[in-house]
């Protein structure tokens, strides 16, 4: 085994203004949306500094123009694979219904997506999948358990954490592959 010597640098950058920053980030993509849509912001269980905050913002400006957003968990089988465990996670990063001004809705039931090329069954949170749009609040970062074109991030949210217990067994029974 040869070992090699790796110098790691993290980008330190800080954010001065969570709001105007939220606010700059949407304010071209607002115009997607239509008055009266009902709108899921799925929100993950990985650490995001100041997540509730940027939650809160998002909601914010999506009520503004008139749409009906509300939280869902985007977990997978986190928060011991239940809803109420779900909800809870949520809490412990400041994501309450009072704080945000929507509602967190939060249930394990799923829709299969059908699919033909794939060699495994995708899932996805039924209350994503009946809402007009959904927005995902994520990170990106490499994988803690391998490494290939796609990690951690928009992927995984989708089929991992908006699949639930179902979309992540499906995913985590085909395991990593060459």
């Amino acid at each position: 085994m040869k070992l090699h010597k790796v110098k790691v640098s993290f980008d330190f950058k800080k954010i001065d203004d969570i709001n105007l920053t939220v606010d700059n980030e949407l304010k071209s993509k607002l115009k997607i949306f239509k008055q009266g849509e009902r709108v899921a912001v799925a929100c993950g269980s990985r650490g995001i500094n100041n997540l509730d905050k940027i939650v809160k913002r998002v909601i914010d400006n999506l009520k503004a123009i008139g749409v009906h957003p509300f939280i869902i968990p985007a977990m997978g089988s986190h928060g011991g694979a239940t809803a109420q465990g779900q909800i809870e996670v949520l809490e412990s990063l400041g994501i309450t219904q009072e704080y945000i001004g929507a509602p967190i809705i939060s249930n394990m039931d799923t829709v299969k997506i059908k699919q033909k090329k794939l060699p495994l069954d995708i899932f996805i949170a039924k209350d994503a999948y009946e809402a007009d749009k959904t927005i995902i609040i994520n990170r990106i970062k490499p994988h803690t358990d391998f490494h290939g074109d796609y990690e951690s991030g928009l992927l995984k949210m989708s089929v991992l954490g908006l699949g639930k217990h179902d979309g992540a067994l499906s995913v985590h029974q085909y395991g990593a592959r060459d």
